[in-house]
């Protein structure tokens, strides 16, 4: 396997705005959601949230700040992520994931056949689900709601993302490490070393960004 070295970036703080800018007043807007908001994602238009205490998720008009639709799904949803035209949802509880249509707020369950399939990594037509309690990763076919692959990743896998060579990279909470599944063949092809308590990777500027959750630093790898 090719090593891939990280750079460690230490965090103090951080200030958003378009273009880098930070922003002309620096007003927060508080929006009142369900209690436990999980999760938060943008499809272009909307932005949508995971409300773990109630088996919710709702929709938010960034142009106007308030709740547009609180959509039932059940479990106890957790990651949020946009593939294939539709918002899947992860959960804590049961075995199953659910795809939300934006367009009428349809919800389909899609059992993945093991407990708490809670987080997720999917780009375009692409769809994994992790399951913490099992250390393992199921691939999803959008085009028929079922399960094509399953490999095992690490202990207490969580968050992911997508590399643009396909590769799918999954932090390893319990263990400190990133799954590397090769997006062709869906298997593991290799096991990255990351910083304490990963919980999330983000592809950004062709690299993946792995924040340490239990220390102080985000290591960035090019893929």
């Amino acid at each position: 396997m090719r090593r891939l070295a990280p750079v460690a970036i230490a965090v103090s703080a951080v200030t958003l705005g378009a273009g880098g800018a930070a922003p002309r007043t620096r007003r927060v807007r508080r929006i009142p959601v369900g209690l436990s908001p999980f999760d938060v994602a943008f499809d272009g238009r909307n932005v949508w949230t995971s409300i773990a205490s109630n088996g919710t998720v709702e929709r938010i008009d960034p142009a106007t700040n308030r709740v547009t639709a609180k959509i039932r799904t059940g479990g106890s949803p957790a990651g949020l992520a946009l593939a294939a035209g539709s918002i899947w949802v992860g959960s804590n509880q049961g075995t199953a994931v659910f795809r939300i249509d934006p367009a009428n707020g349809k919800v389909t369950p899609v059992d993945v056949g093991v407990e708490t399939p809670a987080w997720l990594s999917a780009k375009d037509d692409v769809v994994w689900v992790a399951s913490v309690s099992t250390g393992t990763a199921h691939r999803i076919d959008p085009a028929t709601n079922s399960v094509v692959a399953s490999v095992k990743v690490g202990s207490q896998p969580v968050d992911g993302a997508i590399a643009p060579d396909g590769t799918v990279w999954i932090p390893n909470r319990g263990d400190n490490t990133a799954s590397l599944i090769d997006g062709a063949t869906n298997r593991v092809r290799g096991v990255v070393k990351v910083g304490p308590r990963p919980f999330v990777i983000t592809e950004a500027f062709g690299h993946m960004w792995v924040p340490s959750w239990g220390g102080a630093d985000i290591r960035r790898f090019r893929p």
